[in-house]
């Protein structure tokens, strides 16, 4: 008996021990993260079959750094981003949204996002080869998805967008108004140049045009001095005709004096 009750009374002393160093090693993380808040993404205007980290999204909720925000075959989520911008999430569609430094990001990992601002969004949408955002200020309505077959549909419905390709890291500009469907295997963005191309294009000076070429002294035109010999050949005819007349007009008359007058009726 007196050695069961000193091993209870040793376990009893060990017991509290473990518990108040357990309870520190859990309490000590959970304060951290209260002292570093995660960045705040939006609000919720409307959710409907729509998770947030795996639990039921509820309209007027607030989506934080880092969240997964998942919708089911038949529901969507829209989040305000800011007064001016904000993304829809379609059916069947799931991101990672994330903020870095004063940028917002959202990472596809399936389905379908539709981007919008009256302004210049900052948020950039984040496929497993592209990198999408916005390329001038004003306004933008931008739709990005993930097909089943891996393909990467891209559309500007709005504003110009300009698209990264993240392996090799060149760029390129969609117009407004204009999509492509990239495949998985493509190489570049069928129908685009990359931008560093059109800039390099367009940046050179155009050939300049050669001035027409007058003709010299020694090579004027053969015509030039058969003109001339031409007017000189009429003059002379035109002299000795006259010289002609004249002389006859002194025969016939006697000697010389004028023509004769006309009869005069």
């Amino acid at each position: 008996m007196r050695r069961s009750e000193q091993r209870l009374r040793h376990r009893s002393r060990i017991w509290p021990i473990a518990a108040l160093t357990a309870g520190v090693l859990l309490v000590g993380p959970f304060r951290a993260a209260g002292q570093q808040a995660p960045a705040v993404i939006g609000q919720v205007v409307n959710s409907s079959g729509a998770t947030q980290n795996g639990v039921a999204l509820p309209s007027g909720g607030t989506v934080f750094d880092g969240d997964v925000v998942s919708t089911g075959a038949s529901g969507n989520a829209v989040i305000k981003l800011s007064p001016t911008s904000q993304v829809s999430l379609d059916e069947s569609t799931s991101a990672v949204f994330s903020k870095v430094l004063d940028q917002l990001r959202l990472r596809l990992q399936k389905g379908t996002v539709v981007v919008e601002s009256s302004d210049k969004s900052l948020m950039a949408v984040v496929t497993p080869k592209f990198e999408i955002h916005p390329a001038l200020a004003g306004g933008c309505k931008v739709y990005v998805g993930l097909m089943a077959d891996n393909s990467t549909y891209i559309e500007s419905a709005q504003g110009q967008i300009v698209i990264v390709d993240t392996k090799s890291g060149k760029s390129y500009v969609l117009p407004s108004g204009q999509n492509t469907l990239v495949p998985e295997n493509a190489s570049g963005i069928p129908g685009l140049q990359p931008r560093q191309q059109v800039e390099a294009a367009t940046s050179q000076p155009p050939p300049p045009t050669p001035a027409p070429q007058q003709p010299s002294a020694r090579q004027k035109p053969a015509g030039h001095n058969t003109g001339l010999l031409i007017g000189l050949g009429v003059a002379a005819a035109a002299g000795g005709g006259v010289a002609a007349l004249a002389g006859g007009g002194g025969g016939g008359a006697g000697g010389g004096g004028s023509p004769a007058s006309p009869t005069v009726p």
